[in-house]
């Protein structure tokens, strides 16, 4: 027979960080490079199709994107990119 405290752990989830799934750990050998963007947009895409398939082995990828969008605000703030489109029509 279990305890309190042996119920409650083995209901509670586990507390370790997590690093995302491995397509997302594998952007961040990346963060650095200065040709960057189309390696970010097709690791997102092939994460979209792999959370829609299996949901589960994707918990802790929230918490990665943020962290991953944080430091390309950091990269763009030390580069001197506002982050911003720029779009020139004809006039």
């Amino acid at each position: 027979m279990m305890d309190d405290t042996q119920a409650q752990t083995s209901r509670t989830p586990s507390l370790t960080p997590s690093h995302g799934c491995e397509i997302l750990q594998s952007l961040r050998p990346h963060l650095h490079s200065s040709d960057s963007s189309n390696t970010f947009l097709q690791a997102i895409l092939q994460h979209c199709e792999s959370f829609i398939a299996f949901p589960a082995a994707h918990r802790g990828c929230a918490a990665v994107f943020t962290e991953l969008a944080f430091q390309l605000e950091m990269k763009a703030q030390e580069s001197g990119d506002d982050g911003d489109f720029a779009c020139s029509y004809g006039a």
